[in-house]
């Protein structure tokens, strides 16, 4: 069969249509420019996401435009290493998804409904359909879900030329499982059925095998994440390694260098700024802007500042009450994602009464929702009506039933015997909007006789009590990578999970969990991610408030924003209008 040439695979994922599935397992882009009637572009350059004029078209609207065009990112902070194997927070993610890619395979993006020009990861299809081949020229999986094969596409080259073959996947692996003192992926990979790189097996120097101990349908979707993953070009890597350095960790932390993403390295002055260059080589062409520069500006404040002034185009992780003032400004804009952020009150079932489901369903009925909402988001957020997003495959809100109602509260609470509660709840002092909402929660709960205390700790100090599991109750923002029923049940809540801080355990959502990365899609898969759901609703393992979503305020005319379901924030599709 005639494959598409990589042009007109590239415009189809640009345009957020779905590569046609050739056979029932096998997923081949066909060749032809026509799909449904529309007609598509045949050369990449051409196109942006919403099917305007190529990006590289002369007339930028960027400021000084003399020189390369360039974007400047306000963010809270910069990250020291510039290696996702190395560090264990979101701003080492988010420099992978701009240097390293992600790995084989990529989710495609489709329009966000009513929201022009944005673009999100495709979450709803079912099974493996919302995937995009990108670095792949086919792959296909066995019946038993235990083994993948990948067929490397051979025309991608790194920013340093070197193809990509099955030998940079595995070296990539590897490097991620070398150095034990850092996580770098490895837990979501072991979601995914990888318990050791030597699951990656060449076949030839473009064929990739995996095989997996037992049946797990995450591993295509983890794979998919730019975040928590990436690939490296060994022959570059392996010029900087040493016999105490094999996967040449020392050179990466400082460069950033050896990916096969949109941009790479080109200065970096730390705790101050890094500078991006576009790389000539990506294999979706070249980005649009030339240089980004990523700022650390600590106070939200001074980055709203920094944009109502023009010295930037992109402020990040302002508050509600900021983002309200960027709407109101000329000139502003705000480009909202509905997102899958979770804003909850966390307590600890290991502590009594808290063991008691009548006392967390009294404080969900308690929880004052609505008015947080309001006060705190200026109604830009979403109520959470289920522990999975609205936005993902399987969500229902059929089970949830916890409006508001205070007499509800005091009556469970008398039926369990604590008619007077009094506890202490910890927030992350880096969110500034926890602490009001736990003022605005004290004074609810308070009408139903439960008296919380409240306690800011530092960044570090609240994960280090969160992760000994010794608070009584916390408020958290928490979400999941991989936008997946069967990955997201697990998350925070099987028993088993490291990540379960609440100690929540039911056995039968225990079995749910287990069973659901051995389903392909289909009617029983349904009905357990049904049934999960209805049993977390009663048993209420956290408390929960609301998704105030992501947002990102830049100046008017920038186009090109779209959201990844790991929430980290790619540049390579960003552009003047």
């Amino acid at each position: 069969m005639d494959r598409s040439t990589v042009n007109e695979r590239e415009a189809l994922a640009a345009f957020g249509i779905p590569l046609a599935m050739m056979q029932r397992r096998q997923f081949l882009v066909g060749a032809g420019a026509v799909l449904g009637g529309i007609a598509l572009p045949t050369v990449l350059s051409g196109c942006t996401p919403g099917g305007a004029t190529s990006p590289g078209a002369a007339g930028s609207k960027t400021p000084g435009a003399a020189g390369p065009r360039t974007l400047t990112i306000a963010y809270p902070d910069v990250p020291e290493v510039l290696d996702n194997r190395q560090a264990d927070n979101y701003l080492a993610e988010e420099i992978a998804r701009n240097l390293g890619c992600g790995d084989i395979l990529r989710y495609k993006n489709v329009p966000v409904e009513g929201a022009d020009g944005l673009w999100m990861h495709d979450l709803k299809s079912p099974g493996f359909d919302g995937l995009d081949n990108a670095m792949a020229e086919s792959w296909d999986y066995s019946d038993d879900l235990k083994t993948y094969t990948f067929k490397l596409r051979t025309d991608i080259v790194s920013a340093y030329g070197n193809p990509l073959t099955a030998d940079d996947v595995i070296f990539s692996w590897k490097g991620r499982y070398w150095d034990k003192g850092f996580d770098g992926g490895k837990s979501t990979g072991r979601a995914g059925g990888i318990i050791s790189p030597d699951q990656f097996i060449k076949v030839d120097d473009h064929t990739i095998r995996v095989e997996l101990k037992d049946s797990n349908n995450l591993f295509p979707k983890i794979d998919a994440i730019a975040g928590t993953g990436g690939l490296w070009d060994s022959k570059e890597l392996l010029k900087h390694a040493t016999a105490d350095d094999p996967y040449a960790f020392k050179w990466t932390k400082e460069t950033g260098g050896g990916g096969y993403g949109a941009y790479t390295v080109e200065s970096m002055t730390k705790g101050v700024e890094i500078v991006f260059k576009a790389n000539p080589n990506y294999f979706r062409g070249e980005p649009y802007f030339q240089r980004v520069i990523w700022r650390g500006v600590a106070k939200s404040s001074e980055r709203l500042a920094m944009l109502t002034r023009g010295d930037v185009d992109v402020a990040l992780n302002l508050t509600g009450r900021e983002l309200e003032q960027v709407r109101k400004t000329n000139g502003l804009d705000v480009a909202h994602f509905q997102g899958n952020k979770v804003v909850h009150l966390r307590v600890n079932h290991a502590k009594k009464p808290f063991d008691d489901v009548r006392v967390r369903q009294a404080l969900a009925y308690a929880m004052p929702v609505d008015e947080v909402i309001a006060s705190i988001y200026n109604g830009q957020a979403r109520p959470l009506k289920s522990h999975l997003a609205e936005i993902i495959y399987g969500y229902t809100d059929k089970y949830w039933v916890y409006q508001q109602n205070i007499d509800k509260a005091k009556s469970l609470l008398a039926e369990a015997g604590v008619p007077n509660l009094s506890f202490e709840v910890v927030y992350d002092t880096q969110y500034p909007e926890h602490e009001s909402i736990g003022v605005i929660m004290k004074t609810a709960f308070a009408q139903a006789g439960v008296n919380i205390n409240l306690t800011g700790l530092a960044p570090s100090q609240y994960a280090d009590k969160r992760n000994k599991r010794e608070e009584e109750g916390a408020i958290g923002d928490n979400l999941s990578y991989v936008q997946d029923p069967a990955y997201v049940m697990q998350l925070f809540f099987w028993s088993e999970f490291a990540g379960n801080w609440a100690n929540y355990k039911n056995e039968e959502y225990d079995q749910i969990c287990m069973k659901l990365p051995t389903l392909q899609a289909g009617a029983e898969k349904d009905r357990l991610i049904d049934r999960g759901q209805e049993i977390w609703q009663h048993d209420q393992p956290w408390i929960l408030i609301c998704n105030p979503g992501s947002n990102y305020a830049h100046r008017a005319g920038l186009t090109g924003f779209a959201w990844a379901g790991d929430n980290t924030f790619g540049y390579e599709l960003l552009a003047d209008a």
